[in-house]
């Protein structure tokens, strides 16, 4: 099965870098804000991923697609305890599909299983077809 999410978002990075290279400011714009609704329509949102979900532009290539996020965090009693940010990184590939990379701080014992949390709800939402 194709992830047609991250091709999709590879190719309209790609297109967007080529409208800045020839200053084409109005299919850039289209560009950013197919990228965007793909970013809302289809990554996670809910269950603790509160936080803005924004592609990095200044970071994001066709090959390397980077996405920053926040994590509400809660404690043991059930109250909101703060944010922990992460990145996702994501490298499209034609063989494999894509690989996938959550990086943040998840160094407290509770925070041990959040990055597999994430991963999976990462994983999951870019296989889906759309």
């Amino acid at each position: 099965m194709t992830q047609i999410t991250v091709q999709r978002l590879a190719g309209l990075i790609a297109a967007r870098l080529n409208c800045i290279k020839n200053k084409n400011d109005n299919w850039q714009d289209a560009h950013e804000y197919s990228i965007e609704e793909i970013i809302k329509e289809h990554l996670p949102q809910g269950s603790g991923i509160d936080g803005e979900t924004a592609i990095d532009y200044g970071k994001s290539k066709p090959d390397r697609i980077v996405i920053n996020s926040s994590y509400h965090v809660m404690n043991e009693n059930g109250l909101y305890a703060g944010w922990i940010d992460y990145k996702v990184i994501i490298t499209p590939s034609l063989q494999f599909g894509f690989e996938l990379n959550i990086v943040g701080n998840f160094s407290a014992k509770k925070q041990l299983g959040l990055r597999d949390y994430l991963y999976q709800a990462y994983e999951h939402a870019l296989s889906e077809v759309f």
